[in-house]
């Protein structure tokens, strides 16, 4: 989620806990590495927008940009984007997030996740954004 945004440069700030989504059971594993946070989605929401990189040999998954914003809508608690402004609002001034960047997105893939996962209004209304003008 946001280890990903970051990673993008979509977001500024530094990244403590890395948060993943799991179609297993929920839980948080500290370490000596650091914070793993995972939560659970249903299956066909977890599969879309992830892409499998190798690099030097090392497979790995990361979430395109958009299912990253997706991820990190849906499982941040008590987040319900009912309107335009107030997505608006959550995205420049909440995470900081690159508009310039939202412009350039995918809508289709909020689309997508607004269908199969949580929180339809707060994903639909990002995708509006991004059509928007």
């Amino acid at each position: 989620m946001q280890t990903a945004l970051r990673e993008y440069g979509l977001i500024p700030e530094r990244v403590f806990s890395i948060k993943s989504m799991t179609t297993e059971r929920s839980r948080r594993i500290e370490t000596t590495l650091g914070e793993f946070v995972y939560v659970q989605c249903p299956p066909k929401y977890y599969s879309i927008g992830v892409t499998i990189y190798t690099e030097e040999g090392v497979s790995y998954m990361i979430a395109s940009p958009e299912k990253a914003l997706c991820d990190l809508v849906i499982s941040t608690p008590n987040l319900n984007l009912r309107f335009l402004t107030s997505t608006e609002q959550y995205l420049e001034e909440d995470i900081r997030f690159d508009m310039d960047a939202l412009k350039k997105m995918n809508s289709s893939i909020f689309r997508e996740c607004a269908q199969i996962g949580r929180k339809k209004t707060s994903l639909l209304n990002i995708a509006k954004l991004i059509d928007k003008d």
